[in-house]
């Protein structure tokens, strides 16, 4: 590892040796708990899509 520069686009980043980068956050949520989050958040889902296993969904939300 070594300390280096990468750019994109207009935008530079500068990385130290041995930094760490978060790349993500996960969360699992039921489709109960989505509802209750966009209802807080001041929506609603309008339509909700899974998978055939029902292993991953996406929620559309529209404004309440």
């Amino acid at each position: 590892m070594k300390r280096q520069r990468v750019e994109l686009g207009r935008e530079g980043f500068a990385f130290e040796q041995g930094e760490t980068i978060l790349t993500e956050y996960s969360y699992k949520y039921t489709a109960a708990e989505v509802e209750q989050l966009a209802t807080r958040g001041g929506f609603r889902v309008a339509a909700w899509y899974t998978d055939s296993g029902e292993d991953f969904a996406v929620a559309l939300l529209e404004s309440a």
